[in-house]
């Protein structure tokens, strides 16, 4: 997790810094951080470039721990991309009740392309993968974001439950 004084040594971030400083971006408490856990899952899901930024702008709007925030948008990595994309695009799939076949990349010349046609045979392959990817990215987003939300509450508040009953314990030892 970066800190605030990680971030004050980065001598390029001192322009966002400023406006990093409210308490609640970096306080480890139940809201900040059920709602950084909300934030980062739902960029996370959403097919945009720049989805920690996303994160970090929704997290700063929202006042929500931004380190949170930030780390979540990190479960899709290269590693992780193609199986999360895939479940997307099976969740995408049973929700539209669109059984057609997924088409893959059809062969593409990498030797004699220029970026144009690049981009168009990119475009083509998304097309075809169309609603059900999109409406699948929107919904696992979403319901992702709002278990992520409760699922901190809950844990957070099953937590505290857990210490005041130590404490009593404790308390009725001595």
């Amino acid at each position: 997790m970066p800190t605030r004084e990680n971030l004050r040594q980065q001598m390029r971030l001192n322009w966002l810094l400023k406006h990093l400083q409210h308490p609640q971006f970096w306080r480890f408490e139940c809201h900040a951080v059920a709602k950084g856990t909300a934030f980062g899952l739902l960029a996370a899901f959403i097919p945009l470039p720049g989805q920690t930024l996303f994160s970090a702008l929704l997290a700063y709007v929202g006042r929500a721990n931004v380190a949170i925030a930030i780390g979540l948008t990190w479960i899709t990595n290269p590693l992780t991309f193609v199986p999360i994309n895939y479940g997307i695009y099976k969740v995408g799939q049973w929700l539209t009740r669109d059984i057609s076949a997924y088409h893959p990349f059809t062969e593409f010349d990498w030797q004699k392309a220029n970026f144009a046609q690049l981009l168009n045979h990119l475009g083509q392959w998304l097309s075809s993968l169309g609603k059900p990817f999109l409406i699948g990215s929107v919904a696992v987003a979403i319901s992702s974001a709002i278990m992520g939300y409760l699922l901190v509450q809950a844990l957070w508040h099953v937590a505290k439950w857990w210490r005041r009953i130590k404490q009593t314990r404790r308390q009725r030892n001595a």
